[in-house]
């Protein structure tokens, strides 16, 4: 009796491979694609290893017949068979993991030929990514790869550009070679090396195809960035560790042919840029100002083909600018070293010139002996040349960060000149606001206020871009006194559209990163109030976040104006992070002081002790005044004489030991620090109006009498020099209670108020 199957997926496997086999031929590019899904489900089948196959020989059996229904399907005879073929060996690869893989050295082979048969172009662009998913698995295995992945692709590679110059390759089939190239080419740079100049001279063919058309075959835009992806990997075919003087070597010629181009293509106007890197003319101004169209007969220091006519020499320079970008967004074999001023030079140029504003030559210096048609060409095509600019430079600050700090103030400042010239376009407008967040989110604090207000138009031109148009009159408030109209700043020739997806982006990024960044102290006031009423109208999170975190400041530094949290509250009231602006739930922070139940008894006992005692005593708190201004005061152990009895005198040392304070004080309010006007005018007549006999016979020790609002009398010895220190210790009045008034006539609550409306 046959043992049931013990692995998970058995049964599925057996009735796909029944249907595979039931299937009519035809039929089978329809089910493929559920077959494929399927096979995931069996993938611990698949990927069991002999040893537990064998214990149960259902299993084996069910994974045989589908291996050989997939090799019988590879050798197929119709296109529809070959087709579903290619599509489940990837997906049995896949689900079988490295069981399946170390067997498919004969399904490689059927793949390779199916690259030069002449089947559809779906076929070979399927078979291409069959085989680069095979050599990429085996990249963790050193056997595999010397059994598979190095005798497969030599072979691999030259029927890859045997198709690439066929007229059959379809753009789809090109588009996955090229990807499939720079997928193997860092992994496999010895192999690669041998087909090295054939590849250059492809590539080289399509990253010129923009500025040379009318070619045998028809180039996109996603097969030249490929293209130059590629070109820019093939530093690591350099031999003996060169890769990376290969690569500095390719980045400084693509530098060199950028300024050759814009030799040309800039003849129509008289530049003021002088190059800081000793880049020199490529060809005197003498022969470049000649009748005729700009072009260039040759292949440039890339290995790029001709080209004629502005508009091709535009296409060129940007096509350069885009290789230059690929060089620092891909990665290198080895550290390679930037030449970032040398780049910095070529944008400074490109940058410096501008279109002129409104037809007048304000920005750039024209040359009479070229055409005025050739000028206007040229005026045509400069946004783009600047918008691939910005670009290049928003992949290097994103590649070296804050390591650019030097100069950022000049890009600044070369973003604001293009900007009032070239604002009307919108993609230029969309690349100068993602370049100046970048930079703002580096360097954004250190700006001056002068330098904030240079980037007044970029803010308006942002909330003209982000509001809807029935609105946008918002923004047509002036700045400041001194500064232009907001709506001069804002674009003037174009109206952007909702399809403009990038441009709203950008537009709807950069004002969160301007209230965050920026210093609220020097922020314009009216420019303020029109990037809070654009995030208030357009009900934008982050810039509403980004203002209240970051509130406006009065002019005069006095305290932030209104806040707009109640907004924020209203428009996100189930927010996370508005919840905890509203509500922070932080940890108690401890700042010393006592519980709230302790104060209030404190403020009771204190305020007890204000209380007069109506018991026959004398009030210790005036007895304590008494003797702090005479400089005798008691300490605190000391029990308060009785009526009658005298103190004895003590010396000096003794008297100021316990008339020091002690080291810890309890805590009291400020109103117990306050010196008592009462004990200081008591103190100027003590001497004079106190009972007892003339102050100029007395040279001993008296008892005076004090007379209070108590019932009785309380009799203080003073001592003879009594009258000299309680002068001296005017100013310093170190009571922590406050003296009631020597009268009967008015309560002590009377005699505070008193005190208060004196004050």
């Amino acid at each position: 009796m046959a043992q049931k199957p013990s692995l998970p997926g058995a049964a599925i496997l057996k009735q796909l491979t029944i249907r595979i086999a039931s299937t009519p031929v035809e039929q089978l590019p329809r089910i493929a694609a559920q077959v494929s899904g399927s096979l995931w489900t069996c993938r611990d089948l698949l990927s069991s290893t002999a040893p537990s196959t064998k214990q149960n020989s259902d299993d084996g059996v069910i994974v045989h017949r589908f291996k050989t229904q997939l090799s019988t399907l590879l050798q197929d005879r119709t296109i529809e068979g070959r087709w579903s073929a290619v599509v489940l060996v990837k997906a049995a690869i896949e689900a079988g993991g490295l069981e399946v893989l170390g067997k498919a050295n004969g399904w490689v082979k059927s793949l390779l030929g199916f690259l030069k048969k002449p089947d559809p172009p779906t076929t070979r662009s399927l078979s291409v990514i069959t085989l680069v998913r095979i050599f990429m698995l085996t990249w963790d295995h050193a056997n595999l790869v010397r059994e598979i992945t190095t005798p497969a692709l030599p072979a691999f590679i030259s029927s890859c550009l045997s198709n690439i110059e066929n007229k059959r390759c379809s753009a789809s089939e090109l588009q996955t070679i090229l990807e499939a190239l720079a997928t193997l080419l860092p992994r496999h740079p010895t192999v690669f090396r041998t087909h090295e100049n054939h590849l250059r001279s492809l590539l080289n063919r399509i990253i010129s195809s923009t500025a040379t058309p009318g070619g045998a075959q028809h180039y996109v835009d996603c097969h030249v960035k490929t293209a130059q992806k590629v070109l820019v990997l093939l530093h690591n075919c350099a031999p003996k560790q060169g890769a990376s003087e290969k690569w500095d070597d390719t980045l400084k010629s693509t530098v060199t042919a950028t300024h050759t181009t814009c030799d040309r293509v800039f003849r129509s106007v008289i530049e003021d840029w002088r190059s800081a890197a000793g880049v020199s003319p490529s060809v005197p101004a003498q022969q470049l100002a000649v009748a005729g169209d700009a072009e260039m007969e040759s292949s440039d220091a890339v290995g790029l083909g001709a080209w004629k006519g502005v508009y091709s020499g535009a296409e060129r320079v940007v096509t350069l600018l885009e290789l230059l970008q690929t060089h620092m967004e891909n990665t290198t074999a080895n550290s390679a070293t930037i030449r970032i001023g040398l780049i910095a030079d070529l944008t400074t140029r490109l940058l410096s010139v501008t279109v002129p504003a409104s037809g007048r030559q304000e920005f750039v210096k024209p040359n009479n002996q070229i055409s005025r048609d050739e000028r206007e060409a040229l005026y045509n095509v400069l946004p783009r040349i600047h918008v691939a600019v910005l670009q290049l430079l928003h992949s290097i600050i994103h590649r070296f960060g804050a390591a650019l700090l030097s100069i950022f103030p000049s890009l600044i400042e070369q973003l604001t000149w293009g900007f009032k010239a070239e604002r009307g376009d919108e993609q230029f407008r969309a690349s100068a606001y993602s370049l100046l967040g970048q930079i703002l989110n580096f360097n954004g604090h250190s700006l001056a206020k002068d330098e904030i207000a240079d980037l007044a138009p970029f803010f308006v031109a942002c909330c003209f871009d982000v509001l809807p148009e029935d609105n946008r009159a918002t923004v047509s408030a002036p700045i400041s006194g001194g500064q232009q109209q907001a709506n001069a700043s804002a674009p003037q020739n174009s109206k952007p559209t909702i399809a403009n997806a990038a441009l709203h982006d950008a537009a709807t990024a950069l004002l969160p990163i301007a209230l965050s960044q920026l210093d609220p102290r020097l922020f314009p006031r009216k420019l303020r109030a029109s990037i809070d009423r654009t995030a208030i109208l357009t009900k934008h999170k982050q810039t509403l976040v980004a203002s209240v975190l970051n509130p406006p400041v009065n002019p005069a530094g006095t305290g932030a104006q209104a806040s707009l949290l109640p907004f924020l509250a209203r428009l996100f009231p189930g927010d996370a992070e508005v919840e905890a602006i509203i509500r922070p739930r932080m940890p108690v922070t401890w700042t010393g002081r006592r519980s709230g139940i302790e104060e209030d008894d404190e403020v009771e006992e204190e305020e007890g002790q204000e209380d007069v005692e109506m018991d026959g005593q004398a009030e210790p708190d005036l007895l304590g005044v008494l003797d702090e201004q005479l400089g005798n005061a008691p300490s605190e152990q000391e029990a308060v004489p009785a009526e009658g009895e005298a103190v004895p005198v003590e010396d000096s040392t003794t008297s100021s030991k316990r008339a020091a304070p002690p080291t810890t004080e309890p805590e009291v309010s400020a109103k117990r620090l306050r010196a008592s006007p009462v004990a200081e005018s008591l103190a100027e007549v003590l001497p004079q109006d106190l009972p007892g006999p003339d102050p100029a016979t007395a040279q001993a020790l008296v008892p005076t009498t004090v007379v209070t609002r108590a019932k009785s009398q309380q009799t203080v010895t003073l001592p003879p020099q009594a009258a000299p220190a309680a002068q001296d210790d005017e100013d310093d009045d170190g009571s922590d209670f406050e003296m009631p008034p020597l009268t009967m006539d008015s309560s002590g609550d009377e005699a505070e108020e008193d005190d208060e409306d004196g004050e």
